[in-house]
C-alpha cells in the first residue's frame, strides 16, 4: 500500500475515533475544589457546561470541543467557551478516586486553567457522576 494511503487510513480511523467518541452518551459530572472555591458541571451530552468561582466567575459556557487522550480514551480535554464574555478554560479530567481536604470524594480527577483578568489560573478538583 503506498506511503499516502496509509496516512490516509490513519487520519480516517482517527476521525471515526473522535465522532464515536463524541457521539457516546455521557453522564454529566459535577466538580468542585478549594482553595479557592469553585463548582462547574459538566453535560457533554448538552455540550454545556456551569463554572461558578466565587467572587470571580460566574458563567455558563459551551463545550465547543472535547478530545480523547490517545492511548486512554477515558481521559478528555473540554475546551469551554462563552465568547460574548470573552471566557475560555481546558478542563481536563480523568477517571481516578480523588478526595479534597474537606472530605469532598470523587470518581474523577479535575484541572481545569482559565483566567482571572490577564492572569492564569489553574483550579483543581475532584467530580462525581451524577444522572439527570
Amino acid at each position: 500500500m503506498p506511503e499516502g494511503d496509509i496516512t490516509l487510513q490513519r487520519i480516517l480511523s482517527i476521525l471515526f475515533f473522535c465522532i464515536l467518541g463524541s457521539t457516546a452518551h455521557a453522564v454529566p459530572l459535577l466538580c468542585n475544589g478549594q482553595t479557592p472555591f469553585w463548582s462547574l458541571t459538566l453535560d457533554e451530552n448538552a455540550q454545556t457546561a456551569d463554572l461558578d468561582w466565587i467572587g470571580e466567575i460566574d458563567i455558563k459556557a459551551d463545550i465547543a470541543l472535547t478530545a480523547l487522550a490517545l492511548g486512554d480514551a477515558e481521559i478528555k480535554a473540554h475546551s469551554l467557551t462563552q465568547l460574548s464574555q470573552g471566557f475560555t478554560a481546558i478542563a481536563l479530567v480523568a477517571p481516578q478516586n480523588c478526595s479534597l481536604k474537606d472530605q469532598t470524594e470523587g470518581t474523577h480527577r479535575i484541572e481545569l486553567l482559565t483566567q482571572s483578568g490577564n492572569e492564569a489560573v489553574l483550579l483543581t478538583g475532584c467530580c462525581s457522576e451524577f444522572p439527570q
